[in-house]
């Protein structure tokens, strides 16, 4: 059966067909009522990229069969992923109020885009909240209370904004320093580990060692004290690791298995940032350097075989 999606769905896509190619098919489960098509140039220094540049666009093209309104926005000349998606954000949200973001090697699960509307409706008018994620990184549902959550980690394998955070949000990282001491202002091992942590990735991203433009939008969360919402059941399967990822070469130990959530939705409460769920993200997903080696080894080989079970 043919489910019609509300909130405009915007697919950022550059010179992978295998990957997108799933996600085109997982997308032709639901009818759009607009498409927005974000791609990159090819790079001058890559021959191989203008005919797969060429050939992702017309996968993705095929799609106006599935949407009322499919709108290409193509840049002819390479402008790098962070300045890319970010102008392409720029330009979506200048024709809407919110929008569905998913990347060419996301995969979205059944329930995804059901989940992203009505949490887009609920929340719209709520300015704490400034991201609906559809990933959860492989969150174990002890965690959850509810069907969702809310928390400091803006998860961007699949998710959803609306234009009011959007406009809020910064590529200048230079205050990153005061915003760490802000979100870990104690003094615990733990707190310390995450001030280290983050320094470590926004001095990269500062030194343009990192093409991104996701860490500057969760600066935008944290400067604004923006909330994420995070989904008990994961919903976004990540699978674009390997050579042609651009930010994602190394196997990940949390491409897990897509799930699907309830409906109707158990809602928290209230709308409130969960320490235990975010400590968690900390210290198990973001950085697991204190776990013992062999656990570390024990949970990736788990999850693989888990992830194998399922395909």
């Amino acid at each position: 059966m043919t489910t019609t999606v509300k909130s405009p769905l915007v697919l950022v896509i550059f010179n992978r067909p295998e990957p997108l190619a799933r996600v085109v098919k997982a997308l032709e489960r639901h009818h759009f009522e607009q498409i927005y098509l974000i791609a990159d140039g090819p790079r001058a220094s890559q021959p191989d990229d203008a005919p797969l540049c060429d050939a992702v666009r017309t996968l993705a093209g095929g799609l106006k069969t599935h949407a009322d309104r499919v709108v290409p926005l193509f840049s002819e000349h390479n402008m790098g992923c962070s300045s890319r998606v970010r102008s392409g954000l720029d330009q979506v949200f200048s024709q809407v109020d919110r929008a569905i973001i998913l990347e060419d090697d996301c995969l979205p699960g059944e329930g995804l885009f059901r989940f992203m509307d009505g949490l887009l409706d609920r929340f719209e008018h709520d300015e704490r909240v400034y991201q609906i994620s559809g990933g959860n990184r492989g969150l174990p549902g002890r965690l959850f209370s509810h069907d969702y959550a809310f928390s400091r980690y803006p998860l961007c394998w699949g998710w959803a904004t609306w234009r009011r955070a959007w406009q809020q949000y910064r590529h200048d990282c230079s205050d990153w320093e005061r915003l760490c001491a802000d979100q870990w202002p104690g003094h615990s091992r733990a707190e310390r580990r995450a001030r280290k942590y983050w320094a470590g990735r926004y001095r990269s991203t500062g030194s343009q060692r990192v093409d991104a433009w996701d860490f500057p939008w969760q600066l935008t969360l944290w400067r604004n004290n923006g909330l994420a919402v995070l989904p008990r059941a994961n919903m976004v399967r990540n699978i674009g690791f390997g050579d042609q990822g651009t930010h994602t070469k190394a196997p990940p130990l949390d491409d897990l298995r897509l799930k699907l959530p309830a409906f109707p939705l158990n809602h928290p409460p209230r709308t409130m940032r969960d320490d235990q769920l975010d400590n968690y993200l900390q210290q198990r997903i973001y950085d697991p350097t204190g776990l013992p080696k062999r656990w570390r080894r024990v949970k990736a080989l788990y999850r693989s075989m888990v992830e194998g079970a399922d395909n």
